[in-house]
Parts: C-alpha cells; sequence; structure tokens
C-alpha cells in the first residue's frame, strides 16, 4: 500500500475491534509503520501485553484517548487526527483498523482525491472476554433478563438507569454504543435487536 519512503499509518478503533499483541510485533518490524490506537472515554484497562508490545515502536505508537462521550465521538476523533497527519505528511498511506462501515464513505471520497487508505476489520472483533467489566456485566443482565428485554433504545436506556442507579448518564449512553459497536445489540431507528 505505501511505498518504500512513506509512512502507513495505523489507526485503530479500539471501542470496536481489538488488536492482538502478535499484530501489533508484527507491525513494528517495519521502519516505515506507524500506529495509534484510539481508546475510549470508559476503557480504562489495557492488556499488558499490547501495552508492551507497542513499546516496539518507540515514537511511532501511541494510545490516544477521547475525552468525550457521545454517538461516534472517538470516530471522529480518528478520522480528525488522520486528516492532521495527512496535512503534515501529505504522502501517507492509512489503514483504519475497525469494523465500523461508517468509515467507508470517507474511505471511498479520500480515495478518489488520491490518499492511500483503507479499512480493514480483524478477526478479532469483541469477545466476551475482552469486553470491559461494565459491558460483560450488562450482557450478562440482558441475558438473563429474556424475554422481558427493552424493545426499544428509550426503554433501554430507561432500563439501565433502574438497574444500574449509581452510573451515570455518560457511562450508560457509552454502555449503548460500546454494545452496538461490538455487535451485542443492534439499533434499527428505535427498536433494540439483541444478538446475545
Amino acid at each position: 500500500m505505501a511505498t518504500e519512503q512513506s509512512a502507513l499509518f495505523f489507526l485503530v478503533d479500539y471501542e470496536n475491534v481489538h488488536i492482538s499483541p502478535e499484530d501489533i510485533q508484527e507491525l513494528a518490524t517495519k521502519p516505515n509503520h506507524h500506529i495509534q490506537i484510539f481508546v475510549g472515554v470508559h476503557q480504562n484497562k489495557l492488556d499488558i501485553d499490547l501495552v508492551m508490545a507497542m513499546q516496539a515502536f518507540g515514537e511511532r505508537g501511541k494510545f490516544v484517548r477521547t475525552h468525550a462521550t457521545g454517538k461516534n465521538a472517538l470516530d471522529f476523533l480518528l478520522v480528525y487526527t488522520a486528516g492532521q497527519i495527512s496535512q503534515a505528511q501529505p504522502k501517507a498511506a492509512f489503514c483504519i483498523v475497525s469494523a465500523d462501515r461508517d468509515y467507508d464513505p470517507l474511505i471511498e471520497d479520500l480515495r478518489n482525491k488520491g490518499t492511500e487508505i483503507k479499512r480493514i476489520s480483524p478477526a478479532g472483533n469483541y469477545s466476551p472476554s475482552t469486553l470491559p467489566p461494565l459491558i460483560r456485566m450488562v450482557s450478562e443482565m440482558l441475558r438473563n433478563a429474556a424475554p422481558a428485554r427493552p424493545k426499544s433504545i428509550s426503554a433501554l436506556c430507561n432500563w439501565l438507569h433502574a438497574k444500574l442507579p449509581d452510573r451515570s448518564d455518560q457511562e450508560l449512553e457509552s454502555v449503548i454504543l460500546t454494545m452496538e459497536k461490538s455487535n451485542i445489540i443492534q439499533v434499527s431507528e428505535d427498536k433494540v435487536t439483541y444478538r446475545i
């Protein structure tokens, strides 16, 4: 994808996919490879093997944490970062690591303008063992609630508030977004479908 001289930036949507330490180690062997892993505001635990693998990149690798919540907050930060890099290094190429197809129209537009960019979706999407503890707990609660699970997004919000009264609105909003991105739930208009 990138020429020998040009930098190739891997931008990882860590709310959406989990890249493995082995993948990181393989990427680090090429001196023109850079990686930025974008972490959500409520993702407060990282795999120590992943962190250690990132050290092999030195200044070519970093974690970027969003400080905002809301639908697509992390996605917008990732795209904004790609734009900043592109301004500073016009010959840079990009690989967005995400299962989220919302990036695809932007990728197509950038390709038409001459930017080398693609999206890949690694096999390592969320599995129960890699989900944040709060998401695992909510998923288990919803699994046990069948068949009386909330049918709409507003009902799900109310259900979460009733079950987790000590959690903030932002935290619960992030729970719903993470469950949607990790395919635990599907939201169509206001209807919620469960995949657990």
